[in-house]
This record gives C-alpha cells, structure tokens and sequence, in this order.
C-alpha cells in the first residue's frame, strides 16, 4: 500500500475574497517516494489532490474513484472548537460505493486520514477485481 510521512495545509485570503488553499503531501510507495503541491478549492480538496498526484503513477485506476460525499459530525460540541469530529467520506469506483471514517480533534487530519482509508480500499478493491479476472 503506501504511507504518508508528512503534510502541509496553507490557506491564504481573507473574508472578502477567495482564499488560496495548498497542500503538500510526502507518500512513501512500494516504488519509492513521492512529494506532491496540489491547490484546491479547500485544505480537504487539495489535500485529495496532492494525494491522488502521488498515488496516480503506481495506481492509475485511482483517476477513476469520485468523493461522491463528505460529512463532518461533532462529537462533543461542549468543548466549542476544541471539539472532537467524526469524518465520513463515501467513495465510489464506478462499480461499487464505500464509506470511509476517522476521527479527531483535527478535521483536516481526520479528513485526510478519511481520504487515505478511502484510496486504501480502492487498492484493495482493484486487486480483489484483478484476482477474481485472473482466476475467473
């Protein structure tokens, strides 16, 4: 599969104008590895691109796999900010759907360690779709 070792969000603007959102991301891969700059719509969508930008060589079926939806629940709303939140993201390959969820204090590293869950059952479905053709 594959790791990611580091990331970096930057979100630059103000109120009255559309921000500038960065990610950097680093993913070791079983061929090495890969650092990735995408932009983005927001720190959730670059993110999902820088990730998709490192994986895409090794896993080109990943172009394929759509974020058909993405919710943020607060777990603990008394603690205002500092609150925990469940993130759940629902996937899609074409051919099937499944939701992956994480939870933390941080929703850009529950978002991103949902998006890694959802990219890793891609994998797994890709080589389950391989396997099956193989012997089939």
């Amino acid at each position: 599969m594959f790791e990611v070792m580091s990331f970096e969000v930057r979100v630059k603007g103000n109120l009255n104008s559309c921000l500038e959102t960065e990610a950097k991301i680093r993913v070791k891969t079983e061929h090495g590895t890969k650092y990735e700059i995408a932009e983005g719509n927001g720190p959730v969508n670059a993110l999902d691109e820088a990730l998709r930008k490192a994986l895409l060589p090794s896993c080109p079926f990943l172009a394929e796999v759509q974020l058909i939806d993405y919710k943020v629940f607060i777990i603990n709303g008394e603690r205002g900010t500092a609150a925990l939140v469940k993130v759940e993201i629902v996937s899609s390959d074409g051919d099937g759907r499944w939701t992956s969820r994480s939870e933390s204090t941080n929703i850009i590293q529950a978002s991103l360690q949902a998006l890694v869950d959802s990219f890793e059952q891609a994998i797994l479905r890709s080589s389950a779709k391989e396997i099956a053709e193989q012997t089939g």
